[in-house]
């Protein structure tokens, strides 16, 4: 992870050391909820992100079970770079849920 990446999760975990702030991190998980989201879910991602990698969308989008996962081979992290990719895509989906 870069210093500022770093630094800023420090600060917003209001971690003292960069160790705590690492066991936050890993407290950090979705683990048994997943399979408890019933509605419709649309997992994002970006197979470029830098910060989570691709395996941590599709393993969300494996076990909720009404996931449609999008990944875009040339998406960073939230896809910021592609945004006039994913966003008229979550536009067409979120219309069809609607109908």
């Amino acid at each position: 992870m870069n210093p500022l990446t770093r630094g800023g999760y420090i600060f917003y975990t209001k971690s003292a050391t960069e160790e705590e702030a690492r066991e936050k991190a890993y407290g950090l998980n979705l683990h048994g909820v997943l399979e408890k989201v019933t509605q419709p879910l649309l997992v994002i991602h970006g197979a470029r992100d830098r910060l989570f990698p691709p395996e941590q969308a599709e393993r969300i989008a494996r076990e909720a079970p009404n996931a449609t996962l999008l990944m875009y081979p040339d998406g960073n992290h939230v896809c910021n770079n592609i945004s006039y990719k994913y966003r008229p895509a979550m536009a067409d989906w979120m219309s069809e849920q609607l109908r």
